[in-house]
């Protein structure tokens, strides 16, 4: 069953070996605001459904919070009508405990949306360097990326890939696509969803 209208507020989390803030089945109704998440395993926030069943999250709120070198990436939101807006995030894929191991994660986003999600608004965010996009939209329609601002990220600044639909308005997008090669755009659109 899912969860809904959960409050996770002006915590300060940690050097975790995982995600710092993550829910497995968030419903509707989610804020997640104020916090200050540092050196996370994995992702630093994540919002999840309920895996493998029909259940679906809508309707949560990210705002406000401070993320300093996450693991993976630094929010992973997932849902219909979602908001993700005036975050600051510092570094991501930097998986200090697995890095002797070579342990990085190649997919480590400043924000990702994904599973689909439609409505989704990123508004507002700061992202510098996220080892891959600043702003990543996966599947889904009608997303929005307004008044973000992203630097130094190793891919793309801000991705639409297989994503129906959308706006991309008043962004500051600047010096990204540092790795591997020089084929990274600061806004790239990629592919139709089928």
């Amino acid at each position: 069953f899912a969860c809904d209208e959960v409050r996770m507020l002006g915590n300060y989390v940690y050097d975790m070996g995982d995600s710092c803030l993550r829910n497995e089945r968030a419903g509707q109704g989610w804020v997640i605001a104020n916090n200050i998440i540092v050196n996370s395993g994995k992702d630093s926030i994540k919002i999840m459904g309920v895996v493998g069943g029909p259940v679906k999250p809508k309707a949560n709120i990210i705002t406000g919070n401070v993320i300093i070198d996450a693991g993976n990436t630094g929010i992973v939101a997932t849902g219909d009508g979602t908001v993700v807006a005036n975050n600051s995030i510092y570094g991501t894929g930097k998986n200090t405990a697995g890095a002797a191991l070579n342990k990085w994660f190649a997919s480590a986003a400043g924000i990702s949306v994904l599973d689909s999600s439609n409505d989704v608004a990123v508004t507002g965010n700061f992202v510098r360097e996220a080892y891959a996009n600043g702003v990543l939209f996966d599947g889904g329609t009608m997303g929005s990326a307004k008044s973000n601002t992203v630097t130094g990220c190793g891919t793309n600044g801000i991705e639409l890939l297989d994503h129906n639909g959308g706006v991309i308005e008043s962004n500051e997008v600047f010096n990204n696509g540092s790795q591997l090669t020089a084929t990274h755009s600061g806004i790239r659109i990629q592919g139709v969803a089928t």
